[in-house]
């Protein structure tokens, strides 16, 4: 039965006391310096049910799930049952986690360690007579399993090294593996498909149903609404905090589902088409050769936003990482503003007045033992300086304003960036270039892992920043909001642009099918691409 929603729009958990309950939470709550993050949350997970946690950036579910993983204690007054005996939430281990198996949203791989040994790791190593650890085992173990996902490949590769997919679906596999043999397993995915291309995102649901046909409890959380729908059998949404309430899946639609989780209404995302195409060039590029790419040239005009689509190893990102001086690899002609310039650091890069916000937020886009106050200002410190020392008060009320301009949860400046939610640290990123009043923003899959609420945020942010000149460069394996968001969209495919889309026939199925194409959507011309307008 779905519980009944109050007045309010909050609802009290009823209590089951059905035999399939694997794990029972009640009254969850959290407190981060002051601000409440969970509060008196309770849910069940069953067996062989795979159960969505759905919520805004900053409504509780990543906090919830460190706390069901040991990461977090929650606040004093949470019970929790684990196969109808209770266990204790107050300690980070307890023999009852060791059936908790997560994908975080960060992913928590050890990078300097191969793929082997990170998945040998939760799973305890191969070890041959006399108790060596027996290295060809551990690898032909993760060559099983990786190769059930997808992947294959030297299984002795740094994890480091890999790509953001790639790393995804080591996190997946350490997950999984073993799980068969665990009858009371609890698999817990925190925006485990953020990063994945839609053919491993079936794979990792076939994994998930298996699962849960053998009896294992699935907590699914995402953002992505459609999968909801593909994947899960019962829905709890939060807000704020707070359970908003809880409903089999098939009882609902996407456009309710959006409209529990923001707590309004949603109108579709679009915006209108900038005319840029009188608008002075801001960007010039000619010849960019990379491991991925041979020889491609665009301009990027004033006030522009320009998508650029690909597949996965596309060499998308060759392009952002070029113009923030990241790409050793890479060599381009870069003109800006009509001087010939050559970007060799990211100091370089913000000096000619560039932006980056990276696809790995955590890693390279925060600093995260910093507040959200240091991280916002860090980029730009003059102006809060009084005598050479800076200015605690501009600090805080200069951080604040962009705190309050992009909402992010909690609103509180000096909250560590690691303790924030991933909708509401890219929010941070995002503020600290804005702050700078950028002549050029690079945007890498600026929304994955991020809610549909944000998602209008940040994009009505970016294009008030276009307004007053700013030109923007978007990668992204979203399609769809390519389309919503761009003026024109570069198509790699095959090393070279295979199209350049804008107006009417911009639109996510053209994007595929010169992604897909390759060459032979150039009209067998070398080096050409086709412009559609």
């Amino acid at each position: 039965m779905p519980a009944q929603v109050t007045q309010s729009g909050f609802v009290e958990h009823a209590p089951t006391t059905a035999d399939d309950v694997v794990l029972a939470l009640r009254g969850v709550s959290k407190t981060f310096s002051g601000q409440t993050v969970l509060d008196d949350v309770s849910m069940d997970l069953r067996a062989g049910e795979v159960h969505a946690l759905l919520g805004h950036n900053g409504s509780g579910k990543s906090t919830l799930v460190k706390i069901l993983t040991g990461f977090h204690l929650p606040d004093d007054g949470a019970e929790a049952r684990f196969g109808g005996q209770e266990v204790d939430l107050y300690h980070h281990g307890g023999d009852w986690r060791r059936h908790v198996r997560a994908i975080h949203q960060d992913l928590a791989l050890v990078g300097p360690m191969s793929i082997a040994d990170n998945l040998a790791l939760a799973r305890g190593f191969a070890t041959r007579f006399g108790g060596r650890i027996d290295d060809r085992e551990d690898e032909r173990l993760a060559q099983s399993i990786l190769a059930d996902l997808g992947m294959t490949g030297d299984m002795r590769r740094p994890v480091g090294s890999l790509s953001l997919r790639e790393q995804a679906l080591v996190a997946i596999a350490r997950a999984i593996d073993g799980l068969e043999s665990d009858q009371e397993a609890v698999l817990v995915l925190d925006e485990a498909t953020a990063t994945l291309p839609e053919r491993e995102v079936q794979l990792l649901f076939e994994a998930i149903r298996s699962a849960a046909e053998r009896g294992c409890a699935v907590l699914y959380v995402s953002h992505i609404l459609s999968e909801i729908f593909e994947v899960a059998d019962r829905v709890t949404v939060l807000r704020d905090g707070r359970k908003v309430g809880e409903w089999p899946t098939a009882d609902l639609t996407i456009d309710r589902l959006a409209e529990l989780i923001v707590g309004r209404k949603m109108e579709a995302l679009s915006f209108e088409e900038s005319d840029t195409k009188e608008h002075a060039v801001r960007l010039e590029i000619k010849n960019l050769e990379s491991p991925r790419l041979k020889g491609i040239s665009f301009q990027l005009h004033e006030g522009e936003v320009l998508g650029i689509a690909g597949l996965d190893g596309s060499g998308r990102e060759d392009v952002t990482r070029l113009l923030f001086g990241l790409n050793d690899e890479a060599q381009a002609e870069l003109t800006i503003g009509g001087k010939s310039v050559a970007i060799t650091s990211p100091q370089a890069a913000m000096r000619l007045g560039i932006g980056l916000v990276p696809a790995d937020r955590l890693a390279e886009g925060l600093v995260l033992p910093m507040s959200s106050k240091e991280n916002i200002t860090l980029p730009e410190l003059r102006s809060l300086t009084i005598g050479g020392r800076i200015s605690l008060r501009r600090e805080r009320a200069d951080a604040l304003k962009w705190i309050e301009r992009l909402g992010v949860l909690p609103p509180n400046p000096e909250i560590p960036t690691q303790n924030l939610s991933g909708g509401n640290a890219q929010k941070v990123v995002l503020s600290k270039w804005l702050r700078r009043q950028p002549t050029i923003l690079l945007l890498e899959q600026p929304t994955v892992g991020v809610d549909v609420g944000a998602r209008s945020t940040i994009w009505g942010l970016a294009r008030s920043a276009t307004a007053d000149g700013t030109a923007i460069i978007i990668t992204s394996a979203d399609w769809d909001e390519l389309v919503a968001t761009c003026d024109r969209v570069l198509v790699l495919a095959g090393g070279r642009i295979s199209a350049e889309l804008s107006g009417g026939d911009l639109t996510p199925d053209t994007i595929a099918h010169y992604a897909l194409l390759g060459d032979a959507g150039m009209n067998g011309t070398e080096g050409a691409h086709e412009r559609i307008s």
